[in-house]
């Protein structure tokens, strides 16, 4: 192996101690993966998980069906 592939995995192992965030927009870059709402906060219809979804769904986003989409 070579000393720069050595320094590489070195530095790629050691980020995740310092910063979870950092190693995970390393791997999956800038582009969203999972999101957090407060849908008894909202103050509309979509204030229930089935309509809020139906909402995101009707807005053009594709929703992960991976263990279902209700979470």
């Amino acid at each position: 192996l070579c000393v720069g592939f050595l320094h590489a995995i070195t530095n790629f192992l050691m980020v995740p101690r310092e910063s979870e965030y950092a190693a995970w927009t390393l791997v999956n870059g800038y582009a969203l993966n999972h999101v957090t709402v407060s849908t008894h906060q909202l103050k509309s219809s979509i204030r229930d998980i089935a309509n809020l979804n139906k909402f995101i769904e009707e807005s053009g986003f594709k929703l992960n069906s991976e263990g279902g989409l209700l979470k």
